[in-house]
């Protein structure tokens, strides 16, 4: 099944997004299992009238569960890259270099590596050893330390 969205002359909260974004899903791909491909390419002219442009490809494979009704056992694997530069000369490439790993029966992510390279430098990603902890590794530098991964914030009026 594909699905594609072309946006022209689009609009959200005074942004302009043009572009298109195409969604392929296959029931089994080469190895017998559901897979969906998403690619991106669009333009985002915000309201000061810089713009961001970002390209991407990201593929999703549901690796375990997929024998069953039951969505608690599903695991999917995401591969993928994406490009984003905007109209100030910001330029940042985002690598999945080891596939993430989703477990529907975890809230996080729980392991694989992202590799984002920038005009600020390079940073690295870990997602950790397949432990639902919710806690992911940043390195840059040669530096690292841990964070909460969607950790609700609440603010006080």
């Amino acid at each position: 099944m594909n699905i594609e969205s072309t946006f022209d002359d689009f609009h959200i909260n005074g942004n302009k997004v043009e572009g298109e974004v195409q969604k392929i899903r296959t029931r089994e791909n080469d190895e017998g299992l559901p897979q969906s491909i998403v690619t991106k390419e669009l333009s985002i002219i915000w309201e000061d009238g810089t713009e961001t442009e970002i390209s991407s490809e990201r593929t999703r494979v549901k690796i375990e569960g997929s024998n069953s009704w039951f969505w608690g056992d599903d695991v999917i694997e995401i591969t993928g890259s994406s490009t984003h530069s905007n109209s100030e000369g910001t330029n940042r490439e985002l690598k999945i270099v080891e596939p993430l790993i989703r477990s529907f029966a975890c809230k996080f992510i729980i392991s694989g590596i992202v590799k984002i390279e920038s005009d600020n430098g390079t940073r690295t990603i870990n997602y950790g050893d397949g432990t639902c902890d919710g806690i992911a590794t940043v390195e840059k530098n040669g530096e690292s330390r841990e964070f909460q991964l969607r950790k609700k914030q609440r603010f006080s009026k």
